[in-house]
């Protein structure tokens, strides 16, 4: 699948406004929301939350650890764990309308000196492997 198909297909999802919106009828201030608040919008894959709260137990990064998030959607992961260990992560996606609307958010949760995105795309990072994200497993 070509970038531009990928980029054409998820842009459908970031739904910045909905969100807002959704959020704002549940009585939250949407200029000072929290993780948490965006947890039931921000997780864009299977079990959610509660699946990012295993990986980030799994991963056990350390306070000050630097973390890449590639494909990190809008961002829900990437605030969670900056949140519960202390980390500075940077997210990368494809899809532009993915990392305005994960940039907007993290200004409202107050993260942006933690968390970071750029539009980049995955198979245009340079190789290296990673220390593995699940204990008792190589990479």
């Amino acid at each position: 699948m070509s970038d531009a198909a990928i980029q054409s297909h998820y842009g459908l999802f970031a739904r910045k406004d909905a969100i807002l919106s959704a959020l704002a009828a549940a009585g939250k201030n949407v200029d000072h929301l929290t993780p948490d608040d965006l947890a039931p919008f921000d997780q864009l894959h299977t079990s959610g939350h509660r699946a990012t709260h295993t990986l980030i137990d799994r991963l056990a990064p350390g306070a000050g650890e630097h973390l890449l998030d590639v494909g990190c959607g809008i961002g829900g992961p990437a605030r969670l764990v900056a949140q519960s260990r202390g980390c500075r992560v940077t997210g990368i996606d494809l899809t532009a309308d993915f990392i305005a609307t994960a940039q907007d958010f993290t200004c409202r949760t107050g993260q942006a000196d933690a968390v970071t995105f750029q539009t980049a795309s995955a198979t245009a990072l340079p190789s290296r492997r990673p220390r593995s994200m699940w204990p008792g497993t190589s990479t």
